[in-house]
């Protein structure tokens, strides 16, 4: 079984995947690692010990697949020779080893659908425009320079 210990600076640590004392190893089932792995391996002051580190292989072929923990993808590439430096995300180690065993990435399917376009029908509400009368349109506006009032001119034929 493994167990989960805390070794960090204060006595207790409360967090989202339980309560820890300090220097107390925790024994917990193999299950919970695996739910709280990312967590774990992302907090400097929790170890786990005793972890079987079970991989998935999706494939069941024994290639590297995205079931692999990063750890394995590293062992992995070692084992074959291949360089990779420390910080690589788990998409970048299984794109080196998917030049390292000469695999082309499969291309995406984009499956293309046409939508029939929909027309749209009025609610029945009707804004008015506003009338325009010929009262209004004779007599203009005209705005003094000099005093800044309006005058209205009759216009004459």
């Amino acid at each position: 079984m493994p167990t989960v210990t805390y070794r960090g600076r204060w006595p207790t640590k409360r967090c989202r995947f339980g309560t820890f004392i300090r220097g107390k190893p925790e024994t917990v089932t193999q299950e919970w690692v695996e739910s709280n792995r990312q967590r774990l391996n992302g907090d400097p002051d929790m170890t786990i010990e005793g972890d079987l580190n079970v991989s998935l292989d999706l494939d069941g072929d024994e290639q590297p697949d995205s079931g692999w923990t990063r750890k394995q993808l590293y062992e992995w590439l070692t084992l074959h020779d291949v360089r990779a430096r420390a910080g690589l995300t788990k998409a970048q180690l299984l794109g080196k080893i998917r030049d390292t065993l000469g695999i082309e990435e499969e291309p995406e399917v984009v499956i293309e659908v046409e939508v029939p376009a929909v027309q749209e029908e009025p609610l029945g509400v009707t804004v008015p425009e506003p009338e325009a009368t010929e009262e209004a349109m004779s007599d203009p506006i005209i705005e003094d320079d000099e005093t800044g009032d309006a005058e209205t001119d009759e216009v004459t034929e």
